[in-house]
């Protein structure tokens, strides 16, 4: 299993985080998406969980994702551009409501 990296949109990590998610590392981005410099950050702190031999990620387009991946062995598989959010009910449906609801509070 690899731990968890959260992503917080945002400059300064609430202190309240630190200690309460074991085993997770929280980052602050000035994005709302996945940058290439975070995308290294992840797959660097991912490499030393994962098992030996080939290993393979699906993910969106982001070209310049492949030379990060190659250095640690692992084999990219591109979705077509604009399809992810297809893939993904969970952030249609449950995880929307907890956005909106999160922004509120």
């Amino acid at each position: 299993m690899i731990p968890p990296m959260l992503l917080s949109k945002g400059k300064r990590k609430k202190i309240e985080w630190m200690g309460n998610l074991p085993g997770s590392q929280i980052e602050m981005i000035e994005k709302s998406s996945m940058t290439t410099a975070m995308f290294i950050t992840w797959l660097d702190r991912s490499a030393k969980f994962m098992p030996r031999g080939n290993v393979l990620f699906i993910f969106n387009s982001a070209s310049s994702h492949f030379d990060a991946a190659d250095s640690h062995g692992v084999t990219l598989f591109c979705l077509p551009s604009n399809i992810i959010h297809e893939l993904q009910p969970m952030d249609k449906t449950v995880f929307k409501a907890f956005e909106i609801y999160w922004n509120e509070k």
